[in-house]
């Protein structure tokens, strides 16, 4: 029996060094999780403290006068109704220019004239 603790001791006394390796890196495995841990915490902790804080503070307000804005929107939509009732008597001018032309075109075949055209604007943009 005596030989059997014996052996049982050199081989023990053989891994010693590698356990006690793995003790240490288990403990120091610890040591950084529990850090992490209380850091992530802490972190929580501030930046809650920091929310509340800034929500208890008074807020500056700007004032806006949205009148201006309400009085465009409100000429576009008269102005889109106004275009409507007015397309009809724009072709029709358009069909009476174009004959006039022609006709003038007729008289004057045989002069040249620089003529421009006449300049048109869209109400639409």
């Amino acid at each position: 029996m005596s030989q059997a603790k014996v052996d049982r001791y050199k081989e023990q006394k053989g891994k010693r060094k590698q356990e006690l390796q793995k003790k240490k890196m288990q403990a120091l495995a610890w040591r950084i999780g529990g850090i992490a841990v209380l850091a992530l915490l802490a972190g929580w902790l501030v930046l809650s403290g920091v929310n509340k804080y800034k929500a208890s503070q008074p807020r500056d307000m700007a004032t806006v006068d949205m009148t201006p804005v309400s009085e465009y929107l409100n000429n576009i939509g008269t102005e889109e109704e106004e275009s409507d009732t007015e397309e009809a008597p724009a072709e029709d001018a358009a069909d009476e220019e174009a004959s006039d032309e022609a006709a003038a075109d007729e008289e004057t075949a045989g002069e040249e004239t620089a003529e421009e055209p006449e300049e048109t604007t869209d109400t639409e943009e």
